[in-house]
């Protein structure tokens, strides 16, 4: 996926999430929100089989943390990319708070 994709996918997903709009109320259509939790799910699979766990973390910072989560996160990325590896302390505040929103994403679709 390039940068391209990533911020359209990016925008598309903030949207959804702002806008919290659900469809088709009284159908047994499943609602734009929940194809984007599904797409969510598949990204985050995708990203565990090739051990990106720190994206993972951002992907569920950025659909159900809040804004400070986000940077947060971001700033991990980045001295994660620059160090090469990951402080433990980032692990651990991660796994703590952001780990928990993976239950979000996994509810109903599974």
């Amino acid at each position: 996926m390039d940068l391209k994709q990533k911020v359209e996918e990016k925008k598309r997903l903030e949207y959804w999430k702002k806008e919290n709009i659900k469809f088709y109320k009284y159908t047994n259509t499943l609602t734009p929100y929940h194809r984007i939790r599904e797409e969510a799910l598949k990204k985050y699979e995708e990203n565990e089989d090739i051990n990106a766990h720190t994206e993972n973390y951002l992907l569920l910072a950025e659909l159900y943390g809040a804004t400070q989560e986000v940077k947060a996160v971001k700033t991990i990325l980045k001295h994660r990319n620059k160090n090469g590896h990951l402080n433990y302390k980032h692990s651990e505040w991660m796994y703590k708070n952001i780990n928990p929103y993976y239950k979000h994403l996994n509810k109903d679709l599974v």
